[in-house]
C-alpha cells in the first residue's frame, strides 16, 4: 500500500513538475517596453498635422491632383526625364508656397519622432516630407541659377534643421528619411558650387557642415529605437495580437521560409519559437550597439549575423544602413571643405596646402577611412578633394555618373551620363579625374 502511495506521490510529482516546465516554456515571454514621452511643444506633432493636411488639401479634387502628380513625377524622375515648362513648374511651387510657409514656424521647437512601439504603426507622413523638401531643392536650385546664393544656403540650412527634427527619437525608416531630405537639399549647392562666388554664401556652407557635424542623429540611436521597435513585434506576435502574414503584408516583405516548421510555429505564435529567437534577437542587439560604438570605418556589420527564422524576417540589413551614414556624413564634411577651401583662395589669392590648415576639426576626417579626405593642389588645374568611398579605392578624384558604389565620392555631382556612353553596359564608367577652382 505504502509502495501504491509512493509511485502515486512520485507520478503527481512528475506530472507537476512537465506540467510547471511546459507551463514555462509555453506561456508568452514578459516583455516591457519604455514609454514614450515628448515634449510639451513638439515640432514632429506639428508637421504631422500639417502632412495631413496638405493630403486632404491636394486629393481634394481628383482632376487637379493628378495633373499636380504628372508634374511631380517629370520634375524629380532622373531616370526618364521629362521636359516640364516654367508655367508647369510655377504651378507646382504655388500649390506647394502655403506648406513651405507653415513647416518653418516649428523649426524652433524641441521635435521627436510621434509614434508608439507597435509594429502596426505606420509613417505615412513621411510622403509629404519628401514632398516639401523637393519643393525646396527646387527653389535651392531657381536661386543658385540666379545667383542668390546666400538665400540658396539658407533655404539648405532650413531643411537640414527640419531633416533632423524629422528624424530625432525615431526608428530606421525616418533616419533614412532625414538622410534623403538632406541631400535632396544639398545636391542643388553640390551642382553649382564650382560657380560659387559669394565670400558670405560660401562661409554659411561651412557653418552648415559645422552644426550638421554638431547636431546630426548618429544611427546607434536610430537602431536602438529599431530594437524596441522590433520587441514590440515580438510582443504582438507572441500574445497573438498580429499574425506573422498581416505583418509581412504590411511591410511588403517577401517570405520564403513560411511553409517550414520553424515559419509554421511563428505564424502561430507558439512560444517555443519565438522565446529562443527573441534571446538570439536581444543578443544580437547588443552586439550590433557594441559595432556601432567603434568609428565607423572600423565597423563590420557583416559578422553579426541571425539564425533564428524570425530574425531574418525582421531584422533590416546591416550593410546598407552603415554605408548610409558613413555616405551622408562624408558627403556633408566634403561640402564643408570644399566650401572652405574656395573661401581661403577668394581671401588670398592661394588655395591652402593642406586640409589641417583650414581648422575645420573633424570635417576633415574621411568616414570610410579615418584619415584626412585625399587632398591635392596643381596651380594650373586648382584642387582636389575626395573620399575613396564605399569601395575603400582611390580612384584618382573619378567620380561615378549618378554616385553609383564605384569611384570616388566628391563634394561635387555629375548627374548627366553623356549620349556617348550610354550605349556601354553593364557597368557605369566613371569621369575623368575632377579638379575644382
Amino acid at each position: 500500500m505504502r509502495r501504491r502511495v509512493g509511485w502515486v506521490v512520485g507520478g503527481l510529482v512528475v506530472v507537476g513538475l512537465v506540467g510547471g516546465w511546459l507551463w514555462w516554456w509555453l506561456r508568452p515571454p514578459q516583455i516591457e517596453l519604455p514609454p514614450r514621452r515628448y515634449p510639451a511643444k513638439n515640432a514632429y506633432e506639428a508637421y504631422k498635422m500639417l502632412a495631413q493636411q496638405m493630403e486632404h488639401d491636394l486629393k481634394r479634387d481628383p482632376r487637379t491632383y493628378a495633373h499636380f502628380l504628372e508634374i511631380e513625377r517629370a520634375l524629380f524622375t532622373r531616370t526618364s526625364p521629362v521636359q516640364v515648362s516654367e508655367a508647369e513648374k510655377h504651378y507646382f511651387l504655388k500649390r506647394m508656397r502655403p506648406y513651405l510657409e507653415a513647416y518653418r514656424a516649428f523649426l524652433h521647437l524641441p521635435s521627436m519622432v510621434v509614434y508608439e512601439y507597435d509594429p502596426r504603426w505606420l509613417f505615412p507622413e513621411v510622403v509629404q516630407f519628401r514632398r516639401i523638401v523637393r519643393a525646396e531643392s527646387l527653389l535651392i536650385h531657381d536661386a543658385l541659377r540666379q545667383g542668390r546664393e546666400q538665400e540658396a544656403v539658407a533655404r539648405a540650412r532650413t531643411v537640414a534643421r527640419f531633416a533632423e527634427q524629422v528624424r530625432n527619437e525615431g526608428t530606421l525608416i525616418l533616419y533614412f528619411t532625414g538622410d534623403a531630405l538632406l541631400l535632396m537639399a544639398i545636391d542643388p549647392l553640390r551642382t553649382y558650387l564650382p560657380r560659387m562666388r559669394d565670400p558670405r554664401a560660401l562661409e554659411a556652407i561651412v557653418q552648415l557642415a559645422r552644426e550638421y557635424e554638431q547636431q546630426r542623429t548618429p544611427l546607434a540611436k536610430a537602431f536602438q529605437h529599431e530594437y524596441y521597435f522590433g520587441l514590440s513585434f515580438y510582443r504582438a506576435l507572441a500574445t497573438r495580437q498580429i499574425r506573422l502574414d498581416e505583418y509581412l503584408q504590411m511591410y511588403g516583405k517577401e517570405d520564403r521560409h513560411r511553409s517550414s516548421l520553424g515559419g509554421i510555429l511563428a505564424q502561430m505564435g507558439v512560444p517555443v519559437v519565438t522565446r529562443p529567437a527573441l534571446r538570439e534577437y536581444q543578443r544580437y542587439h547588443n552586439q550590433l550597439q557594441q559595432e556601432l560604438a567603434k568609428p565607423m570605418w572600423d565597423r563590420q556589420p557583416n559578422r553579426l549575423l541571425a539564425k533564428r527564422y524570425l530574425n531574418t524576417v525582421i531584422l533590416q540589413p546591416l550593410e546598407p544602413a552603415f554605408r548610409k551614414e558613413q555616405h551622408e556624413v562624408a558627403v556633408m564634411r566634403l561640402l564643408g571643405c570644399a566650401a572652405a577651401t574656395r573661401l581661403h583662395k577668394l581671401r588670398t589669392g592661394r588655395y591652402p596646402e593642406s586640409l589641417q590648415a583650414l581648422n575645420l576639426g573633424e570635417l576633415t576626417t574621411d568616414p570610410f577611412t579615418g584619415k584626412l579626405f585625399i587632398y591635392r593642389v596643381q596651380g594650373q588645374h586648382g584642387f582636389q578633394l575626395y573620399s575613396v568611398g564605399a569601395n575603400g579605392t582611390d580612384d584618382g578624384g573619378r567620380l561615378a555618373y549618378n554616385e553609383a558604389s564605384e569611384g570616388d565620392l566628391l563634394p561635387i555631382t555629375v548627374q548627366a551620363l553623356p549620349e556617348s556612353l550610354r550605349p556601354q553596359p553593364p557597368h557605369t564608367p566613371l569621369t575623368a579625374p575632377l579638379w575644382l577652382r
